[in-house]
């Protein structure tokens, strides 16, 4: 195995491991609130999970763009410039924050009444949406902290981040929604604490002074904001598009099946949740491994690099393609 190969797999699989630790958190948020809550939890839930998805995504765009740029900026020795980056992404952080706390505020309600919350599960749906949204500057500075120390040559805590947060909120979920008895109130605390641990792990990446970017003392540029965000749009993108398509899914079943529908559809939304995240986290992580020679100036390294990127790429499309095919066959179903 040659040495592409090797810092290939060594880069790629830090970040494969911490997308178990996110799926098992995902799917186990499920099982509990079908478990504890019942098919109206688990319809709640559902009907509220866009929300999270654009605060994910938000903070995905801000966290993949700046450090992207961060990267950029540093293999081309402008450490000084790089620096700044990451203060400019913490003020894009706080302007997005506050936003978000503004439409926790005055229109919760009116969202949850918009996407299709009813005199059933109304009052679930509210809980999950201002939590989610009370919640959302830990979000958005997880995704910011976990993509500029994964850049700045610190992978392992960067997983060990994202797993210690999923295991957490496992754990959490249980406590609350089963000894504590707190319902969907409970869920939505666990969610909203993960970020917190994940935190509280990759701030020992400036404690141990490890990090090459730092908090400067300088104005917020907005140009500078957008064009650190403009990199990660395809972040946002691919969330939004995640958190349509379940919004459209829910107003459509429900005017079918009712809330007993939606619960259905909640499971197999998660499930693609799962997936979907996976895959599209394994690109990003590819696509990061292959223009790090370029930053460095190494074209030659970078090319190298892409045929260790694309063949994996092909291995896990044609595997998940078999698994779908088998599952459906087994089922009964048609495919």
């Amino acid at each position: 195995m040659d040495s592409v190969q090797k810092r290939f797999i060594k880069y790629v699989s830090l970040n494969i491991f911490g997308m178990i630790g996110l799926s098992c958190y995902i799917l186990a948020d499920t099982f509990f609130v079908a478990k504890g809550i019942g098919a109206d939890g688990l319809a709640a839930l559902n009907i509220a999970l866009p929300i999270y998805n654009v605060v994910n995504g938000i903070g995905l765009m801000l966290g993949m763009g700046g450090a992207t740029r961060f990267a950029i900026l540093k293999g081309e020795g402008q450490t000084e410039h790089a620096g700044g980056i990451f203060t400019q992404t913490l003020y894009a952080v706080f302007l997005c924050s506050i936003v978000f706390l503004l439409v926790d505020g005055f229109f919760s309600s009116q969202i949850a009444t918009w996407m299709g919350a009813n005199g059933e599960i109304y009052d679930m749906t509210l809980i999950y949406l201002q939590v989610v949204l009370a919640f959302s500057p830990a979000f958005l500075l997880n995704n910011v902290l976990n993509c500029f120390v994964r850049n700045d040559g610190n992978p392992n805590l960067a997983m060990a981040a994202m797993l210690f947060g999923s295991l957490g909120n496992i754990v959490l979920d249980y406590l609350f929604i089963f000894p504590l008895q707190m319902g969907m109130l409970g869920a939505v605390l666990a969610t909203g604490m993960a970020p917190l641990m994940g935190i509280l792990l990759l701030s020992t990446h400036f404690i141990r002074h490890k990090s090459t970017f730092k908090i400067k003392k300088q104005r917020p540029v907005i140009m500078d904001m957008l064009r650190n965000a403009r990199l990660g749009i395809a972040s946002l993108i691919t969330e939004l598009s995640s958190g349509t398509v379940i919004l459209i899914f829910n107003i459509l079943i429900l005017g079918i099946s009712g809330n007993m529908g939606v619960a259905a559809y909640g499971v197999i939304a998660n499930i693609a949740l799962v997936v979907f995240g996976y895959l599209y986290r394994r690109r990003a992580r590819y696509t990061a491994y292959y223009q790090r020679p370029f930053w460095k100036g190494r074209v030659p390294g970078g090319q190298q690099s892409l045929p260790v990127c694309v063949v994996p790429v092909y291995r896990s499309g044609s595997g998940n393609l078999c698994i779908f095919l088998l599952a459906g066959r087994c089922d009964g179903g048609a495919v």
